[in-house]
């Protein structure tokens, strides 16, 4: 819940940082200072350190499990929605 969408629209705190995932991964990439804050964030809720060392039993995270499962792909590279895959003639 660090980073919030809206539409297509992401927001890292109060801030809009893109409209669009592309958009927002090139805002953090930019802005060095606000991605090394997420990041540790993002760690210190996994229980990591930053040299992948875990603090206690807490599971490493893996980029499957840090992406929400509304924007992994499936096998024909769409994104699920929870719908099924479209039959191919």
């Amino acid at each position: 819940n660090l980073v919030e969408k809206s539409g297509s629209w992401y927001s890292y705190g109060s801030e809009r940082i893109g409209q669009g995932r592309d958009n927002a991964r090139n805002y953090l990439e930019e802005h060095p200072e606000q991605l090394a804050q997420l990041e540790s964030q993002i760690l210190a809720h996994y229980g990591l350190k930053r040299d992948g060392e875990t603090k206690g039993d807490a599971p490493k995270a893996t980029a499957e499990s840090a992406t929400p499962a509304s924007e992994r792909s499936n096998a024909n590279g769409s994104a699920k929605r929870g719908r099924p895959p479209r039959a191919t003639a």
